[in-house]
């Protein structure tokens, strides 16, 4: 049900422009199970045609890694997109270790790397503590953005709300950004197979403190119309996933 309502996504949302210039643009396609990988291949196209300033533009098996990217691509920037399925930031570590050794050390590529599956940075504690004794060279660098909780991938951009709450990891820093806690609280998360209830994610408030947000069932007013000619609407609640602290969840609205 989960990766049925995601490919419709992909389906529906094609369409965006693409400009020419820059950098190598790859996206990799999940290796598994074998019966979604054309989808994965439709979510890459879908990716790639989002993204600008790129030089050339490929779609990649995963179970290749970087060996698929020509020669053309070394020194350069790679934006490097990821559809399929996803573990965890333990992944995430061994990925990014990975694009050290084999793309950033032996082919002096930089990478911005952008995973729509699902919960490739659920522990972000966890991943910079593996990353941090990586020492790049000057002006190489990997940047990972990925999502906390389980994904609808590219429905995002479709959907009312905002469900894919994000962390992004820079080698730079060694520190991970997190998403303001505006984007996010009180927005809608998805419950369509119960894909998001219950999935937990960290945000950040305006005073830099972090903030534990939580996809859960919440009771809203809305305005009822209705149908007989000049009744006045009514009052009514309805109930909806939200993004909201663990307070608020606990007590069922807002």
């Amino acid at each position: 049900m989960k990766f049925a309502f995601v490919f419709l996504c992909l389906v529906f949302g094609a369409g965006f422009a693409q400009a020419k210039g820059g950098a190598c643009c790859a996206c990799q396609t999940g290796s598994f199970p074998d019966n979604q990988v054309p989808f994965f291949s439709a979510g890459c196209k879908l990716w790639l045609a989002g993204q600008k300033n790129c030089d050339q533009s490929m779609t990649i098996p995963e179970d290749q890694g970087l060996s698929a990217l020509p020669e053309s691509c070394d020194g350069k920037l790679v934006k490097l997109g990821f559809v399929g399925h996803w573990m965890s930031s333990s992944q995430s570590a061994s990925f990014i270790e990975n694009l050290f050794q084999d793309g950033v050390i032996k082919r002096q590529m930089s990478f911005q790397v952008d995973n729509t599956a699902c919960r490739g940075m659920d522990n972000t504690e966890y991943l910079e503590d593996r990353l941090s004794s990586l020492k790049f060279p000057d002006n190489k660098y990997v940047v990972f953005r990925a999502n906390q909780v389980v994904s609808v991938g590219m429905c995002d951009d479709l959907m009312v709300g905002h469900s894919n709450l994000w962390a992004q990891y820079d080698s730079r820093t060694k520190h991970t950004t997190f998403p303001r806690c505006v984007e996010f609280e009180g927005k809608g998360c998805t419950d369509l197979g119960g894909i998001q209830k219950g999935e937990t994610g960290l945000c950040r408030e305006s005073i830099g403190q972090l903030k534990e947000l939580v996809c859960c069932p919440l009771e809203v007013k809305v305005t009822k119309l209705s149908a007989k000619k000049g009744s006045e609407p009514q009052e009514a609640t309805a109930v909806t996933t939200f993004w909201a602290t663990r307070e608020t969840c606990n007590r069922g609205k807002f």
